[in-house]
C-alpha cells in the first residue's frame, strides 16, 4: 500500500480487489495532462480544500447541460485550476474548481494515481 502525507494528513491508495497495487506515482503536470484527457469520462480525485481538510470527489469534463450563463469560467485563466462537473457531491450536481498543486490522488481509465509535489513525501 502506498501512502501520501501532505501537511500532517495522511491518505492511503487502496489495493485493487486482486491483492495488486495498481498505483503509478506522477507530478502534478501529468496530473492535469491525464484529467484532461478524460474527455468526459468519469474519474475521481482527493485534494486538499483551502481549509486544510481532505476532500474526495467523483466528477467529469466537459458537462455543460447544468450552465447558467453562456459565460466561460471565471478560473480558467489560472493554470492550477481544473474546472469540473461534480456529480456526486452534497448539494448535487454542481461545478467546482480542483487545485492541481493540492491533488494527493486520483483514479482514472482504472489506474489509481499518487500525486507528487514539492510539499509531500510519497
Amino acid at each position: 500500500m502506498v501512502y501520501c502525507t501532505y501537511q500532517m494528513k495522511t491518505t492511503a491508495i487502496k489495493p485493487t480487489n486482486k491483492g495488486e497495487n495498481m498505483e503509478t506515482i506522477i507530478n502534478e503536470n501529468k496530473a492535469k495532462e491525464i484529467i484532461m484527457a478524460t474527455g468526459g469520462s468519469i474519474f475521481s480525485v482527493q485534494f486538499v480544500k483551502k481549509d486544510g481538510t481532505i476532500r474526495d470527489m467523483t466528477c467529469r469534463l466537459h458537462v455543460k447541460k447544468y450552465l447558467k450563463t453562456g459565460k466561460p469560467s471565471t478560473t480558467a485563466h489560472i493554470p492550477k485550476y481544473i474546472t469540473v462537473f461534480e456529480m456526486k457531491g452534497e448539494a448535487g450536481p454542481v461545478y467546482r474548481n480542483i487545485n492541481i498543486k493540492t491533488l494527493l490522488t486520483m483514479k482514472a481509465g482504472g489506474t489509481q494515481y499518487c500525486v507528487m509535489h514539492p510539499a509531500m513525501i510519497c
